[in-house]
């Protein structure tokens, strides 16, 4: 009876601690000092450079940062702004290969505004 007992214990312990470290997980700050953030500073820059090697090379890096927090924002974000955000990414990967400066430029602004209003996930 004891063993049950200790068994139950351990069991809401565990569900706490879970409980208590989802909100962590589920609301992580967005903002442009993050890696999403950084990545579109950065990726600006260059295109601003017109260094589109470099400026293809952050686009990639950023769009990879941005798959992994897509899914914790998609659940506590409204998901228009979700999809707005990776049309500009999709638009900001074109312009760049297309060497448009002023699209990239504009997309990125874009992601930017975006990014502020996603606020936290």
């Amino acid at each position: 009876m004891k063993a049950r007992r200790y068994v139950i214990v351990v069991i809401l312990v565990v569900l706490g601690v879970a409980m208590g470290l989802a909100p962590t997980y589920f609301r992580k700050p967005l903002t442009p000092s993050g890696a999403v953030g950084r990545g579109i500073e950065q990726t600006l820059a260059a295109v601003r450079a017109e260094d589109w090697g470099r400026a293809s090379a952050l686009a990639a890096r950023l769009e990879t940062d941005w798959k992994r927090v897509k899914v914790p924002i998609a659940v506590n974000s409204d998901a228009t702004a979700v999809r707005d955000f990776e049309t500009q990414l999709a638009t900001l990967r074109a312009a760049i290969e297309l060497r448009d400066k002023n699209a990239a430029v504009t997309a990125l602004a874009l992601m930017t505004t975006l990014v502020e209003d996603l606020g936290t996930y």
